[in-house]
């Protein structure tokens, strides 16, 4: 696998365009450390609309400071996961969120505290127009708002809460090693999660057999601990979803999208009617491939021959940019910019981030990372 310097620079996203230097990066830092302790000053006052708006304000123009350090550290961290440059800030953001979340817990709680007529007069006065999705939301939330000094606690809480999540992000791009797939002309290839996806579509079954045992072994041979994390990550759900008085991690889920329960019952329900014409393709797909028995490796190879898409990445930009054409001339010319300014991190490279995701922050361009692969999915 590639080293990332050793990437063309046009295929490595302009992460300068949020700071031009990480030294640049850590004068932000210092300027929202010192700054985010002037929200505190609107304690015991955020009954006033006047002084309300103030804090408002103040709290949106911080919290676009604290998105783009957040944002900045996590990407730079996920160009190379090993790095400890990235690590360091990475964990120095975060941990200065918490300790801003922490000393701002007195908002919710003094926010239910004024009366549903009151918070429709705020919505409905122009002055608040930016916020009155935050007003609405009070309202809704006022039976899950804790005491100030619990909203603190569940606020320091945050600092280790996201653990088992980055752990296991650590385990499967940092420190995980894959065993080599040999070809059938005897070439050994450097198995990665990117090169996985490559090798399940080879059309020779022993190929595609190894690769996968190549991934899966490794996550079986450390099951307890994986097993372990994802106990402590429940746990950590129904921890919050208890605290705030809900029967359930799923209501609680639900809750935060402002959806009910329901939705995500019928969405069962709806799949699993849906199961027998699936079954009907995967016995269809076995008898394509004329096997005598259908294994997970082999449900992403081709079933027609002469179909599979493998193109270079500036020939796959250009089949994009032709199949969007009908989203009209606004969009192309954007996408045209995506790919021109750099907006995309295209290669997998040593301890990258694996997958792929579109992100960003107020004030720049989004972004996305991917693992670009000659395959039709990646396409």
């Amino acid at each position: 696998m590639q080293s990332r310097e050793n990437v063309p620079e046009n295929l490595k996203w302009r992460l300068e365009d949020i700071f031009p230097t990480n030294e640049d990066w850590k004068k932000s830092f210092e300027f929202y450390k010192s700054s985010y302790p002037k929200m505190t000053e609107y304690k015991g006052k955020l009954h006033d609309a006047d002084m309300l708006l103030e804090f408002l304000n103040l709290r949106e123009s911080l919290g676009l400071v604290l998105s783009k350090l957040y944002v900045y550290a996590r990407m730079r961290k996920d160009e190379d996961t090993a790095n400890p440059v990235y690590q360091a800030m990475t964990d120095r953001i975060e941990a200065l969120a918490v300790d801003s979340e922490s000393a701002t817990s007195f908002v919710m709680p003094e926010l239910v505290k004024i009366s549903d007529d009151e918070i429709d007069k705020l919505v409905s006065d122009d002055r608040f127009k930016n916020f009155d999705v935050l007003l609405k939301e009070v309202k809704r939330n006022k039976q899950i708002v804790l005491s100030e000094a619990e909203e603190k606690i569940i606020a320091d809480i945050g600092s280790f809460s996201d653990g088992a999540r980055q752990i296991f992000s650590m385990f499967d791009n940092a420190d995980i090693r894959f065993k080599d797939v040999v070809l059938p002309d005897g070439t050994a290839v450097k198995m990665s999660h990117g090169v996985y996806s490559l090798l399940l579509q080879n059309e020779n079954q022993n190929v595609r057999r190894d690769a996968f045992n190549s991934m899966f072994e490794v996550y079986k041979n450390n099951e307890n601990t994986l097993a372990q994390i994802y106990a402590t990550n429940v746990k950590k759900d129904w921890f919050y979803a208890k605290t705030r008085g809900f029967k359930s991690s799923l209501s609680y889920a639900m809750y935060g999208e402002n959806v009910d329960d329901i939705a995500y019952k019928n969405l069962l329900k709806a799949v699993e009617k849906g199961l027998k014409p699936l079954h009907e393709y995967v016995a269809m797909r076995k008898d394509f491939l004329k096997l005598s028995e259908l294994n997970m490796y082999d449900l992403y190879v081709p079933i027609v021959e002469n179909q599979d898409i493998k193109l270079e990445y500036d020939d796959a930009c250009k089949l994009v940019k032709e199949a969007l054409k009908p989203l009209g001339k606004r969009y192309s010319e954007l996408l045209d910019k995506a790919f021109a300014d750099r907006w995309i991190d295209v290669c997998e490279t040593k301890g990258k981030r694996s997958g792929a995701y579109s992100w960003g922050t107020y004030g720049v361009h989004p972004y996305v990372l991917l693992n670009y692969q000659k395959t039709s999915h990646d396409v």
